[in-house]
């Protein structure tokens, strides 16, 4: 990974808002040298103005010696493809979101497709990229209006063609999703890694007749209950999973205890685990708690393999004999050497331009353990009630420089 100073991420940030946002490091570096004597000038044709004339002023701020508490934003690319295309180890699809490095290139996988799909199809002059942008969006959380809609029935074949080309594995999830769905249940429900429980409700809305004052009313509302079909589980998986990524993200960059002194006490329990005795059991409400979290998160370890930062809040002297302190002193030593604060705002995540290196690092660690991970089985065993094993094609190895850029 590239790694940059804090004055270098302010002018990359810049250089983002005024509208390099898909151009490389090295690109977005040079526009600013080129272009830095008169930035000003650049304001009224630029992307976010208004965020790009915050910068220029912690720009000119630093430069006169001053502190800044200007944030820098770091957005991750495709996200909901992201994510797919790690928990199906979907290889393809990857490469069309900076997960896999594709030469040294930030892949615009929006544009990436439409330029295939005009090639498909050189008759639809009418579609732009931002049609296929729409479409891919929308049609990967299974909508099939909105693709319908803005590319037009004689071309959408074309389009479903190229999607399920770019991202296989991807597409055959969101397909067994929606064949999946059962008209039986009122309700999904799955775990996170971190404890996180996902309800996804049947909601039917339902007409009612009502005899008010001698006049017949009808009103709708909404019911929960069973439905013959539904096209929403595509979309709150996916979702599901990057929320995880984002809660992961800000439990690993703005953790709450010295580094040092926790490594060394972890390090002390893997050679004195007299030190806490299992038997100090406190019967507190946080302590019953505490050991109740615990045993769900070591529970959803064992079904996904994957660690969450979340192990950090509930381990204490009378349970860490529990929990695999190795896979503890792996994660304490990942993390950033020292903490910081993050704004999230969706897949955006806005950091002081110091923690640069460090958000990015961090980010792509855990899209890494993602990877690795068999979340996909655990969710997929949970929405159809039965056991499911050996869903991922591979695990990817995440070595994208621009995953979040």
């Amino acid at each position: 990974m590239q790694k940059f100073t804090g004055l270098e991420y302010l002018k990359m940030d810049i250089a983002a808002n005024y509208g390099l946002d898909k151009a490389t490091w090295q690109q977005r570096l040079a526009w600013f040298e080129e272009n830095q004597a008169n930035l000003d000038g650049f304001l009224k044709d630029a992307k976010k103005p208004c965020m790009m004339r915050q910068g220029i002023i912690a720009y000119r701020n630093v430069l006169d010696g001053q502190k800044t508490g200007y944030t820098i934003g770091l957005d991750a690319t495709w996200s909901g493809l992201q994510a797919l295309s790690l928990i199906t180890g979907d290889e393809k699809a990857a490469q069309y979101c900076n997960v896999i490095q594709v030469e040294d290139k930030c892949i615009d996988g929006y544009t990436e497709m439409y330029q295939i799909f005009k090639q498909r199809a050189p008759d639809a002059q009418h579609i732009e990229r931002e049609h296929i942008k729409q479409a891919l969006m929308t049609a990967l959380y299974s909508s099939t209006k909105v693709p319908r809609t803005v590319i037009g029935k004689k071309h959408l074949e074309t389009f479903y063609e190229v999607a399920s080309e770019c991202a296989p594995y991807a597409w055959i999830l969101n397909n067994l999703l929606c064949d999946g769905w059962n008209p039986n249940v009122s309700e999904y429900n799955w775990d996170m890694p971190d404890g996180f429980h996902v309800n996804c409700p049947v909601i039917n809305m339902v007409d009612e007749k009502v005899n008010f004052g001698g006049v017949e009313v009808t009103f709708r509302h909404k019911s929960q209950g069973p439905r013959e079909k539904g096209r929403f589980l595509p979309a709150n998986v996916v979702h599901s999973v990057d929320s995880l990524v984002a809660r992961e993200l800000v439990g690993r960059c703005m953790y709450s205890f010295d580094k040092k002194e926790a490594l060394a006490q972890v390090k002390n329990l893997n050679t004195k685990l007299s030190i806490f005795s299992p038997k100090t059991y406190t019967k507190t409400k946080e302590s019953r708690y505490k050991n109740r979290v615990l045993l769900n998160l070591l529970n959803q370890f064992e079904k996904t393999g994957f660690f969450s930062i979340r192990f950090l809040d509930v381990i204490t002297e009378d349970n860490y004999w529990l929990v695999p302190i190795d896979k503890v002193e792996q994660l304490v030593e990942s993390l950033p050497d020292k903490p910081f604060d993050m704004l999230v705002i969706h897949d955006c995540f806005r950091v002081h331009p110091n923690y640069g290196n460090d958000v990015r690092d961090q980010y792509r660690k855990v899209l890494q353990e993602l990877s690795n991970s068999t979340i996909l089985d655990s969710i997929l065993s949970s929405i159809f009630q039965k056991e499911i094993h050996g869903t991922k094609a591979k695990s990817i190895i995440v070595d994208g420089e621009y995953a979040i850029c």
